[in-house]
């Protein structure tokens, strides 16, 4: 392919990028977290990441970036944070695949890297997906590098990645273990499985204090996530394909029967295309490979069934790079014989990159329950909580000041509280302090008994001029919507 060629696509990939990051303009409530950990200080970073099931590496970096540029933190600036991130990851990608199956693979591997709405969602969200695609790249291009030079310096490399990418998410643990796996299973290489324990201890030691803190620390309820379903188990191949989130949206917003037909033939599609690829390459990088695209959900689906049901779909995204040089090499293999599969697969991504942008137009508008809020909040007014999701949007469209949890719930843990600024607040209190109005933001998973308490308390003394009841509605959505009581 001609450079100027190579030069638009990636203009328009990175096009594509900006567009839905200014289309988003309202942000998620994991986008808020992110940004008021990042404006936090050092120590409460550590404690509300690691008692909350996450690395604390990603929003410290964002704090030193706070701290470097003149340019005040904001979502958007978090999301070009993400973009500069994501955009390396495409190369990466572009340079690990030419490492490992040649340059026509590696430039197909680009062009998927550039479109798949899961390679793109990364780089549009406040969070540090992208950034750990990056390091998961690095870090095979590292290891294998040590695989054929047994080089100690690769390997000393190799381990600061690795510590960085468990410090930053635990699930980066399993790119280990599949580097294991892999060391094991192949003969050429099991010379090398002496340095790679040694190494290995190492990093574990480096993240024994985060380890401590993981384990240690009391962790908040984990709402939504407390039940298996079969569907999980194809959403994982989907998911790395469309992303998690425009699963999620579809589910919950749009009509089944217009987007199951295009995710079960991108499932089938797909699952062949991996199917040509298993039987007609023989490498062993391939075996690399593989190992990544298949420990790690055999690992999470185990757990969820056997230990607890828990598991999440996008944090496995972070493992992306391997299906996509796997796809990469499938699609040179079928341009060789039939193509059907190339053009079919081809077909069902392009719909699903639709997709993306569709439910990429619910953040155009404050969410459902959030509206009225954000149209009728005035300065004076107290907006009072339940649950951590409900006081990051209500703080990010008033202030902090003003939001406080009024019943304390399993959301949130107290280092996460005094991470993101989420003060309790006791009932005579706001009488005290006489505020203009008051917003009170009921969660469907507190106690009936409590928030009934909080309610008569309000209407003894306050007119309600506003209701809005969300958990009538289906089952799904009742799931992600707030009931909203506002007084005066």
């Amino acid at each position: 392919m001609k450079k100027k060629n190579i030069f638009l696509l990636i203009l328009i990939g990175l096009g594509l990028r900006l567009v839905l990051i200014f289309l988003r303009v309202h942000p998620a409530g994991d986008e808020i977290w992110a940004l008021y950990l990042a404006q936090s200080t050092l120590k409460q970073i550590w404690f509300a990441t690691l008692s909350d099931l996450h690395g604390p590496f990603y929003f410290l970096l964002l704090h030193l970036l706070r701290l470097l540029t003149p340019i005040p933190l904001s979502i958007i600036y978090l999301r070009l944070v993400s973009l500069f991130f994501g955009i390396f990851a495409c190369f990466g990608t572009w340079y690990l695949s030419i490492q490992v199956a040649g340059k026509k693979v590696g430039l197909i591997s680009f062009i998927l890297s550039l479109f798949l709405p899961a390679f793109i969602w990364p780089a549009v969200f406040a969070r540090y997906y992208s950034l750990l695609i990056v390091l998961v790249i690095i870090s095979m291009v590292l290891f294998i590098g040590f695989c054929k030079t047994g080089k100690k310096s690769s390997l000393i490399w190799l381990i600061v990645v690795l510590t960085l990418g468990i410090y930053t998410h635990y699930y980066f643990s399993l790119l280990e273990l599949s580097f294991t796996v892999y060391l094991l299973l192949n003969v050429h290489t099991r010379k090398h499985l002496i340095d790679w324990i040694s190494s290995q201890i190492i990093v574990l030691l480096l993240f024994t204090p985060g380890l401590y803190y993981l384990l240690t620390l009391p962790k908040p309820e984990l709402i939504g996530r407390h039940a298996n379903s079969i569907l999980k188990i194809p959403s994982l191949l989907i998911t790395n394909i469309i992303s998690s989130e425009t699963l999620i949206f579809l589910y919950y917003f749009r009509n089944p029967w217009i987007y199951m037909p295009i995710l079960g033939g991108l499932f089938v599609v797909t699952g062949i295309l991996l199917i040509n690829v298993f039987r007609y390459w023989r490498s062993e990088l391939s075996k690399l490979l593989i190992s990544i695209l298949i420990i790690p959900p055999i690992v999470l689906i185990l757990f969820a069934y056997i230990v607890q049901p828990l598991f999440s779909l996008g944090s496995l995204q972070i493992f992306i790079p391997a299906l996509v040089i796997i796809l990469a090499k499938s699609i040179e293999l079928d341009l060789k014989k039939t193509k059907i599969f190339t053009f079919a697969f081809i077909l069902c991504a392009g719909l699903s990159l639709y997709f993306l942008f569709d439910t990429s137009k619910i953040y155009g508008g404050p969410r459902k329950d959030f509206t009225y809020f954000y149209k009728n909040y005035h300065k004076g007014d107290f907006v009072l909580h339940s649950h951590l999701g409900s006081y990051l949007l209500g703080s990010y469209y008033s202030s902090k000041s003003a939001n406080f949890e009024i019943i304390p719930s399993g959301s949130v843990t107290p280092a996460t509280a005094i991470g993101v600024g989420y003060k309790h607040i006791m009932l005579e209190e706001i009488r005290s302090r006489a505020p203009r109005g008051v917003w009170y933001f009921e969660s469907p998973y507190i106690d009936k008994k409590e928030s009934d308490q909080v309610k008569s308390h309000m209407e003894s003394r306050l007119t309600k001029v506003h209701e809005e009841r969300f958990t009538d509605a289906n089952s799904a959505i009742s799931e992600t919507y707030f009931n909203v009581y506002y007084y005066q």
